[in-house]
């Protein structure tokens, strides 16, 4: 007479124990990992030039983003106020095109931060 092995019990302790070590060991260390990472690409940190007036930082909305999934852009002048500013921004997936008509005025030293809701994550 055979005893039958209960595969399926032995599996879903084995996962639960999988889960619950990886959990307790890993999971502290990524949220760190990933707020340094977010420190470094956040929308600010990195200033671009854009011209010799001008300089902006984007952020880009990715699928694994808590908050509202939204791409932003932030634009500042470097010394000079800037009365008007009128640019497209246009990203490329998927073999589409997306568009987005930014116009701005009295741009100084202060970011100014624009939300572009036409472009997806």
């Amino acid at each position: 007479m055979s005893i039958p092995m209960p595969f399926g019990l032995i599996a879903k302790a084995l996962s639960w124990l999988w889960g619950y070590t990886t959990r307790f060991l890993l999971l502290k260390t990524y949220r760190r990992s990933h707020k340094l990472w977010a420190r470094r690409h956040h929308l600010g940190a990195r200033w671009i030039p854009l011209g010799s007036y001008l300089e902006y930082s984007l952020q880009l909305a990715k699928p694994t983003d808590a908050d509202a999934k939204v791409s932003k852009v932030a634009f500042r002048s470097k010394k000079h106020n800037i009365s008007n500013l009128e640019v497209f921004f246009e990203a490329a997936g998927g073999g589409i095109r997306y568009q987005e008509k930014i116009c701005l005025s009295d741009i100084d030293e202060r970011p100014i931060v624009c939300s572009m809701v036409n472009v997806p994550c």
